[in-house]
């Protein structure tokens, strides 16, 4: 009786990895295609927008450039260490600089809170970024889900960007 249980614990077993395998190698990349953007280094942006992150990042160390296209609009996100701290700020394709600050839950209007909930059920937040550009904000969330790491746009008025 106990080999026929390990024969059958064992079946199971591998039926379980190969569904985790068959997740991993084929749905984790489509669902990740979602992502935007595109690592970038500071000699493959343009003139104007070098101009604005050597001088928004002076003295500090610049740990990534990302490129980003949304609604026909080109923008980068830069990280940057200032004084042992991560910050992050974008930059238009003319240079502006766009305003964005990582914020707590706690501090989003409520109707942005109540999609950010219903957006990321059964998943967790790492992170929400505020983003100011030409008079209009919008949120970013970071979040992980089933296992898969995943970020949203919503609007002031909590619906997807």
């Amino acid at each position: 009786m106990l080999k026929k249980f390990g024969l059958g614990l064992a079946v199971v077993g591998a039926l379980m990895f190969g569904i985790c395998t068959v997740n991993t190698v084929l749905v984790g990349p489509v669902v990740a295609g979602n992502e935007t953007g595109k690592k970038v280094g500071l000699a493959q942006v343009p003139a104007v927008v070098k101009a604005a992150i050597e001088k928004e990042t002076a003295g500090c160390t610049v740990k990534e450039i990302v490129k980003k296209e949304a609604d026909g609009k080109v923008c980068y996100k830069v990280e940057y260490v200032k004084d042992g701290k991560e910050k992050t700020v974008g930059f238009t394709e003319k240079g502006a600089v766009v305003e964005c600050k990582k914020i707590d839950i706690a501090k989003v209007p409520a109707v942005v809170r109540a999609a950010i909930e219903k957006e990321t059920a059964g998943g967790t937040v790492k992170e929400i970024v505020k983003k100011e550009a030409d008079g209009k904000v919008c949120y970013e969330v970071e979040y992980v889900k089933d296992g898969t790491e995943k970020t949203v746009e919503l609007t002031e008025e909590g619906k997807r960007k």
